[in-house]
């Protein structure tokens, strides 16, 4: 004698667990993170170039790199992603550290910059949360590598928030990242770690910046 068939409410339940486990299996793998890299890389592209800079994209992409980096575990790819918001990704030439000898900085990544209008677009370094963009990508470094090149990847965060951005700026102001100082005393800790190097020793903080005092 045949079974009851199941009931429309069984089958939706049954679907909808599996639907739910195919998700979840997409989110924690790494086909699923290219997949949600692409959306983002499609929508930050799809924006005009001069509204790259503030579009909520950049909040997107950091937060998917956490989620790689200190959810999943993919360590690699999630510093991956943190130097293309920065824009010193790797490319056939080397690191970008390689590349920007002599102020002609190759960037690489989430940023764009024309020397002849000496304007900018994109995240990078100019973005209100790459000093913590930077911070993320050095705390999941570090454990990969020797004391040494991880203060040395610290002094970094020097070159380019406290000597490159004051380049860069738009406003001509010869100021560091106004975010620059919320992160500097742990730099200096990661930096002491390269005993080759000392820390180098920042302007003093100006008045109204982020940061202990």
């Amino acid at each position: 004698m045949a079974g009851k068939p199941m009931s429309w409410k069984w089958r939706l339940t049954i679907a909808g667990v599996i639907l739910a486990l195919v998700l979840i299996g997409t989110v924690f793998t790494p086909v699923g993170h290219d997949l949600m890299r692409g959306w983002i890389r499609d929508y930050y592209y799809s924006l005009p170039p001069a509204e790259r800079a503030e579009s909520d994209a950049a909040d997107y992409w950091l937060a998917l790199a956490f989620f790689v980096g200190f959810i999943c575990q993919q360590d690699q790819d999630a510093m991956e992603m943190y130097r293309e918001f920065l824009g010193t990704a790797t490319t056939d030439k080397g690191d970008f550290w390689v590349r920007s000898y002599d102020w002609q900085e190759d960037w690489a990544g989430f940023f764009e910059y024309d020397r002849q209008k000496r304007t900018w677009t994109g995240w990078g370094m100019m973005h209100p949360r790459a000093p913590e963009a930077f911070y993320n990508y050095i705390q999941l470094y570090g454990p990969t590598v020797s004391d040494q090149f991880e203060g040395r990847e610290g002094y970094h965060y020097y070159d380019l928030f406290h000597e490159k951005y004051r380049r860069y700026a738009k406003d001509g102001k010869w100021l560091p990242h106004p975010n620059f100082y919320v992160y500097w005393e742990k730099m200096k800790l990661i930096i002491m770690k390269n005993r080759a190097k000392t820390p180098p020793v920042p302007m003093t903080k100006p008045e109204k910046y982020p940061g202990p005092k």
